[in-house]
């Protein structure tokens, strides 16, 4: 059984993840900051998580509510990429966003 900070943690990085993953958030510090809030606990301290432990968090909520449509998303998401690259070519493109990152960011139709 956890004690109360390695819970507090472990909801901080839920709900950071959340954040992350669900509202689009993309600096983790805020993340983990505006979770703290919202739980009302410390935003600072041992009872914070870290960047590995919300990532972990995403992962988990990804596998439990998009596990099926998730993958076939981003692929979608590359081979757009993959086309606007080779169409701007001479100007040395390189991917950034959602289509580089094995999400946390909830990929959108």
């Amino acid at each position: 059984m956890r004690n109360t900070r390695e819970e507090t943690r472990h909801l901080v990085a839920e709900e950071a993840a959340r954040l992350i993953y669900e509202e689009g958030m993309r600096d983790y510090r805020l993340a983990k900051l505006r979770a703290a809030e919202q739980l009302g606990v410390s935003a600072h301290g041992s009872s914070q998580p870290t960047n590995e432990e919300i990532e972990a968090a995403i992962h988990q909520r990804i596998q439990l509510f998009d596990a099926e449509t998730q993958p076939a998303l981003l692929r979608q998401h590359r081979e757009v990429a993959l086309e606007a690259m080779e169409f701007l070519q001479a100007y040395n493109p390189y991917l950034t966003g959602a289509a580089l990152e094995e999400p946390p960011a909830r990929i959108r139709r």
